[in-house]
């Protein structure tokens, strides 16, 4: 994710204690554990109330795009949807009930370049491969997080589950992290001394 660009914090008595509640404490636990394993000092375990997240001394910013769900999301554009807006500005209505729920199995980009190719597993790539064969000459908004990283109009089915996306340098390593599962909540944030850990 872009957030591990901030490099590998040195261990020291200090540090951030995270409490969230979560739905699927498991599949929490075992995503912050995939997005953390480059930090060091940083541990993730279930707790009393919930998932418990020991940090170095990070930023707010950190923390923000740690929690971030980390979902891609293809949605079909329709009249009197929901407005999201792309880089440029533009405005496409979507229908969120309507998203083909990728899930993707590997994610590469090219040396030095924005252009990420996707692949899905066969259940999705199912999904993508019916609904492209329905509707050639329809825009598909390409969304990670609610944020448009795409909206292509389909040109020609899209078969065997891999297409390509453009988006920022890191949009390969962002994809292959597991998405946060539904339902995390950040309760509390508190700065610790050694003796709190």
């Amino acid at each position: 994710m872009w957030w591990l660009a901030c490099g590998t914090p040195t261990c020291g008595p200090e540090g951030v204690h995270l409490k969230l509640s979560a739905t699927d404490t498991t599949g929490t636990v075992a995503s912050l554990e995939a997005r953390l394993r480059e930090v060091r000092c940083s541990e993730v375990a279930v707790g009393p109330t919930g998932v418990e997240v020991w940090l170095p001394p990070v930023s707010d910013t950190f923390v923000q795009e740690l929690l971030e769900p980390n979902q891609l999301a293809l949605l079909p554009v329709v009249e009197g949807g929901v407005p999201l807006v792309d880089a440029s500005g533009r405005t496409w209505t979507v229908d969120p009930g309507a998203d083909l729920r990728p899930h993707v199995v590997d994610a590469t980009s090219e040396a030095g370049g924005t252009r990420t190719q996707v692949v899905l597993d066969a259940a999705s790539g199912a999904r993508l491969a019916t609904w492209t064969q329905a509707h050639v000459g329809e825009v598909l908004v390409m969304a990670l997080d609610g944020r448009v990283l795409s909206a292509p109009t389909v040109h020609e089915p899209l078969l065997g589950g891999v297409f390509a996306l453009t988006g920022p340098d890191d949009l390969s390593t962002t994809l292959r992290l597991p998405p946060l599962p539904p339902g995390v909540t950040l309760q509390s944030m508190t700065i610790v001394g050694a003796a709190d850990r």
